[in-house]
């Protein structure tokens, strides 16, 4: 008699290594870490002014780094990226965003600076 098939190797779910969700506290602790780093330099309240365009580059650099981007590739598009005129401190800035990024929003990369 014929049994009834039971899951194959290919019906099982796969299992989901996705980076975990981005809560609001994780953003609210990457925008602090940001402008703390900021602070006394030409970028200072820069982030503060358009928060939503710092967090999207952020979470843009942290997908980079998912598809296995280094610290060099990423931080260059990252400036490449930026909607700001070219100030001294683009450096710190790219630093910052890319520090906090990795503390908060995609901690697994934090050994990738």
């Amino acid at each position: 008699p014929d049994e009834p098939a039971g899951p194959s190797e290919s019906d099982e779910t796969p299992i989901d290594t996705t980076t975990p969700a981005v809560t609001e506290d994780d953003l609210a602790v990457f925008l602090a870490a940001t402008e703390r780093a900021l602070e006394g330099t030409s970028t200072e309240g820069l982030v503060l002014d358009d928060p939503e365009i710092y967090i999207a580059l952020a979470q843009s650099a942290c997908a980079r780094f998912d598809e296995g981007g280094d610290f060099d590739t990423v931080a260059s598009e990252f400036l490449e990226s930026l909607a700001v005129a070219a100030q001294t401190d683009d450096a710190i800035l790219v630093g910052a965003v890319l520090g906090a990024a990795t503390g908060t929003i995609c901690p697994e990369h934090a050994d990738e600076l």
